[in-house]
């Protein structure tokens, strides 16, 4: 979701159906070609923007980190650690789904609020669907972050379990996890003045606990694999 304002009473509200692209059906990012995806991202319309970056860059280490994995399921001298990495690598996949539903997810959140957003502020409709519209559309990047928490987690201890010879790849996948996990955080950080002072506070902390577990992990894993 592309950073927005709560807007004033006299300002006029974001209307994506007069901007460049839009009012056609949009892009299914888990369904576009890396060309597509490239070129919607630097379009110049309200999204995708830095959530669905962040849900892709996402995607890309979880599988960057199953490739590795798969790379070493029929190694003989791992076979000791076939079934703990088969257990991470069933997890890293389905991250890496999920991480791409959530791109999608967070440009449909978006066009949601931003059809509340065009309401007068005083609107009945508005007032009543305001907070979980915008929670809505907070949800998908606070999942990425908690997402890429966990993959960072299944990616923790491979240096000793998997292929040696690609070691450089894993290392790739732990920074790609985290950048996808800072990039969520920040998501989360512009749009926080969208909702209360108590949630805001709630997901701050929330966000720091797993940015903190995050970069610890992938420094982790690079210093292992170096």
């Amino acid at each position: 979701m592309k950073s927005i304002r709560r807007p004033r009473s006299r300002s006029r509200p974001c209307n994506r159906s007069s901007m460049p692209g839009y009012g056609v059906d949009p892009l299914q990012l888990a369904d576009a070609t890396l060309k597509q995806l490239i070129d919607e991202l630097g379009a110049r319309t309200p999204a995708p923007g830095g959530g669905a970056a962040a849900s892709v860059t996402a995607a890309v280490g979880s599988a960057l980190g199953a490739m590795v994995i798969n790379w070493s399921l029929t190694r003989k001298s791992l076979q000791e650690h076939r079934e703990s990495n088969q257990r991470h690598l069933d997890a890293l996949q389905a991250g890496a789904s999920r991480s791409l539903q959530l791109a999608d997810e967070d440009a449909r959140a978006y066009e949601s609020l931003n059809t509340i957003m065009k309401l007068p502020e005083d609107d009945a409709t508005r007032l009543a669907e305001w907070d979980t519209a915008v929670e809505a559309a907070m949800a998908p990047p606070v999942e990425t972050l908690r997402l890429c928490a966990e993959m960072a987690a299944n990616l923790a201890g491979l240096a000793g379990t998997t292929n040696p010879m690609l070691k450089s790849d894993l290392a790739a996948a732990a920074v790609l996890v985290e950048a996808g996990g800072r990039t969520a955080a920040w998501n989360i950080h512009a749009n926080l003045p969208l909702i209360g002072e108590a949630r805001a506070v709630e997901l701050t902390g929330e966000a720091q606990t797993l940015l903190t577990e995050l970069r610890r992990i992938a420094t982790e894993v690079e210093q292992a694999c170096r």
